[in-house]
């Protein structure tokens, strides 16, 4: 997916510094405008605050202006500019996909909208895990009251860690929403460290965009109980990575992280990655 370029167009030095510092954080690229100047004639993406956005528009323009009011929440505005750049911007978005990574001393989680890469966190508790997921689910409800679709992987790294958070979910979220949660094998997804706009990407949260590229066990509120005792006392092996996974790939010239790094770009969507994979495995 292309992107459209991002310009900043403001005198609202608070609303600038707040607004750089999340770009930055999103390894989000941007120029700034002046106001009275000359606003870009071909297809790009604006911000600026309300009372600005008369200097946003030009006799020539396809553009997308993103305008912040005092009144709105900043985190969700954010959430909406970073929607916009990655994905194309829309006043609802259908459905994300959560694909989390669960360590010993950090969760890395990964966030897919509408089959395109969002953003990725690392967190420390299970507790912060759960409450970024609740927080992303309503926030992406920018203009319409339809919740988005939600759909989940998880990395049987830490099996325990896993459980808690999914049981926790099953409990804290609306369950009309999650449409399908599936247990992953993590084997060697952190294997790759990947790299967006030449910054390292914490090593979970390109675990957890790895693991989102793999099939695992289908779950549901009614046997993940089941399904993990299995798991857990190996009467289940190998559900979503193949024996032969890693050398059919190797005999392929598939490389995961180039693949992963396509993703994190825009440059592929999440199911044509997962096409790109999956056909080497059909016997």
């Amino acid at each position: 997916m292309s992107k459209k370029p991002l310009y900043i167009l403001t005198e609202n030095l608070n609303f600038f510094y707040r607004l750089k510092k999340e770009l930055d954080r999103n390894n989000i690229k941007y120029k700034i405008l002046n106001i009275g100047g000359k606003v870009p004639a071909f297809s790009s993406i604006i911000l600026s605050t309300l009372d600005e956005t008369s200097y946003c528009y030009d006799e020539i323009n396809d553009l997308v202006v993103l305008p912040y009011s005092k009144t709105q929440n900043f985190e969700q505005y954010i959430l909406q500019v970073v929607a916009a750049y990655r994905i194309g911007y829309k006043e609802q978005y259908s459905n994300v996909m959560f694909s989390i990574d669960p360590g010993t001393k950090y969760i890395g989680v990964a966030t897919f909208i509408d089959d395109y890469y969002l953003e990725s966190r690392t967190f420390y508790t299970k507790e912060d895990t759960v409450a970024y997921i609740r927080k992303i689910s309503n926030l992406l409800r920018f203009s319409g009251s339809k919740p988005v679709e939600l759909y989940f992987k998880f990395g049987s790294g830490v099996l325990g860690l896993s459980y808690e958070i999914i049981q926790e979910l099953f409990s804290k979220l609306n369950k009309e929403a999650i449409k399908n949660v599936y247990l992953v094998d993590e084997i060697s997804t952190s294997k790759n460290r990947l790299t967006l706009n030449n910054k390292k990407v914490p090593k979970h949260e390109s675990a957890a965009i790895q693991l989102a590229l793999r099939g695992g066990l289908k779950i549901n509120e009614s046997n993940f109980d089941q399904i993990f005792k299995k798991v857990k006392y190996e009467q289940i092996k190998n559900f979503s990575v193949k024996k032969d996974y890693f050398n059919r790939l190797k005999d392929q010239n598939i490389d995961i992280k180039l693949i992963a790094e396509k993703i994190l770009n825009g440059n592929l969507s999440l199911s044509e990655a997962m096409n790109i994979i999956n056909s080497y495995f059909i016997e």
